[in-house]
């Protein structure tokens, strides 16, 4: 039945295929518009710096870079958004040998949802380095208000589903223990949540720094891990049921209605190192399901 179906295809698009004068004109109007990435242009961008956010022909992005910003007149650490109907991008990053970089991006939805039910593949996850430097999944913002110069500060969280990762584990960094974080515990146990054919750890940090929502960049805010106990494999077609986390972080303080106000996106984000250029790239695809 393949083979038939097959043939069936190819006759059809023969029979679909275009005159030698829509041809003719087609070659006119690529040659008077310049070239053909005049039809059709993926956009790329190049050390983002503070960071940057838009849309590209239909797919909206955030791209992040806190780095010593040595590299930048070199484009060593670029975005490319996809000009194709689904949301795909690229990351390639050599970054500076300090624990200070920092490189943050992707592409999804301009506003979040506590219940959206997300499919994504991620092609390609490579790395350099094997000491969890660069890890993938679902990360986003919840803000105060509909107006980004109201945001109350106290109102900014910031989240992460984590499904991949290169090296052996990943363990978010504790920024005020100065240490790998430790999940949140109820009764002297690890909350844990368990969803899409997988259980995750659950974290809730303390940051001061930049942030989505609000003005400056000496901010207090929390973070809200989701940690897979095991990574996924790249190539394949996974799920993630936002609803699972959202229902759990909503216990510890997370507040759902407000994610809404802020963006939510594939993410790949990768780590400096103070002993060697961290090098690699992320390339990978969302839907909603």
């Amino acid at each position: 039945m393949k083979t038939i179906r097959r043939s069936l295809e190819v006759k059809h698009a023969i029979n679909k295929l275009p005159s030698v004068a829509a041809m003719t004109s087609l070659a006119i109007a690529i040659s008077a518009s310049g070239s053909l990435a005049a039809l059709a242009a993926d956009k790329t961008i190049c050390n983002p710096g503070n960071g940057t956010t838009g849309e590209h022909r239909g797919t909206w992005y955030s791209f992040y870079e806190g780095s010593s910003q040595n590299d930048v007149s070199n484009c060593d650490v670029k975005m490319r958004v996809y000009d194709e109907s689904g949301f795909h991008f690229r990351i390639d990053f050599d970054q500076n040998q300090t624990w200070s970089e920092d490189v943050v991006g992707g592409v999804g939805w301009s506003s979040g949802s506590d219940r959206r039910k997300i499919g994504y593949n991620i092609g390609q996850l490579d790395s350099n380095g094997n000491d969890s430097k660069l890890i993938a999944g679902i990360y986003g913002w919840t803000c105060g208000s509909g107006n980004r110069s109201r945001y109350p500060n106290t109102q900014a969280q910031e989240y992460y589903i984590v499904d991949s990762w290169v090296g052996g584990s990943f363990v978010p960094w504790d920024e005020v223990a100065g240490a790998p974080a430790k999940p949140i515990q109820k009764n002297g146990i690890d909350v844990e949540v368990s969803s899409n054919g997988g259980k995750y750890k659950v974290y809730k940090l303390k940051r001061n720094g930049p942030q989505y929502c609000g003005n400056g960049s000496s901010r207090e805010f929390y973070q809200y891990w989701s940690v897979r106990t095991s990574k996924l494999a790249t190539g394949s077609n996974r799920e993630i049921d936002f609803a699972n986390h959202d229902n759990t972080w909503d216990n510890y303080g997370f507040r759902s209605n407000k994610v809404r106000n802020g963006y939510q996106i594939l993410v790949g984000e990768a780590f400096g190192h103070a002993n060697y250029r961290h090098k690699g790239s992320i390339d990978a695809s969302v839907w909603e399901r």
